[in-house]
């Protein structure tokens, strides 16, 4: 048995887990990501974040990662989709003579990213021969899915949903307008929209060297009675 005089006992701290080493005069980051209870938070933290770092927002767990080129700041991992940018509902029926902005809804557009708009609208057909122009706004004025869709039904009183979408490489920033506008023929009739017509725009994922449309999932030029009839009688 040794000695007990013999026995030297050296107290160390605790160990903690160090990650990879920052760049030169920043820190090196902890074991697991740094959380901060919200956007704001994290941004007053740390006024001066490094490229690559990252972080976690409690309030939605959403994982950021700060971008020292452009475009700058904190955004979810690039190579990802970043779902739902915005949409709307109209939640009671609208006639259109003429031409008028439906549905509209502010979004914040992120140089370099894939965004898909798309709409479903429920419509009633109120008159013969009612013809309709759709088109879908993204960027400020520019027409996000051009040119103008006609859809065309020859027998009043009908109900039809018609949907629409398109993809585009987005090239502007900050806050911007989505717009469903839809152009119905004065002469010949009223589109009646209905309860349930719906704008919406997503992130799909990064750009890969495009800008503008990259694709629009064109409708007919006319919808025959056939085609997304519901009902008849509907005046």
């Amino acid at each position: 048995m040794a000695d007990p005089e013999s026995i030297t006992v050296i107290e160390v701290g605790p160990f903690a887990p160090t990650g990879p080493q920052g760049p030169p005069g920043v820190p090196g980051q902890s074991g697991s990501t740094p959380t901060y209870p919200n956007k704001a938070a994290l941004v007053a933290a740390v006024p001066t974040p490094y490229n690559g770092q990252s972080a976690l927002l409690l309030d939605t767990y959403q994982l950021l990662v700060y971008r020292s080129t452009a475009p700058v700041g904190w955004f979810p991992p690039w190579n990802t989709a970043w779902g739902v940018l915005g949409y709307t509902v109209r939640g009671s029926a609208y006639p259109v003579q003429g031409v008028i902005d439906l549905m509209t809804f502010n979004y914040t557009a992120v140089p370099g990213r894939l965004y898909e708009v798309g709409t479903t609208i429920n419509w009633l057909n109120q008159g013969v021969n009612t013809v309709a122009m759709i088109t879908l706004y993204g960027a400020g004025p520019t027409p996000w899915v051009s040119p103008f869709a006609p859809i065309a039904h020859a027998i009043g009183g009908e109900w039809n949903t018609y949907t629409w979408s398109g993809l585009f490489a987005n090239t502007a920033s900050g806050t911007q307008t989505s717009k469903l506008a839809i152009q119905a023929n004065p002469t010949t009739g009223i589109l009646n929209t209905q309860a349930g017509t719906v704008l919406w725009m997503r992130d799909v994922g990064p750009t890969v060297g495009a800008s503008g449309p990259v694709f629009r999932d064109s409708p007919p030029p006319s919808v025959p009675p056939a085609q997304g009839k519901k009902g008849k009688g509907h005046k």
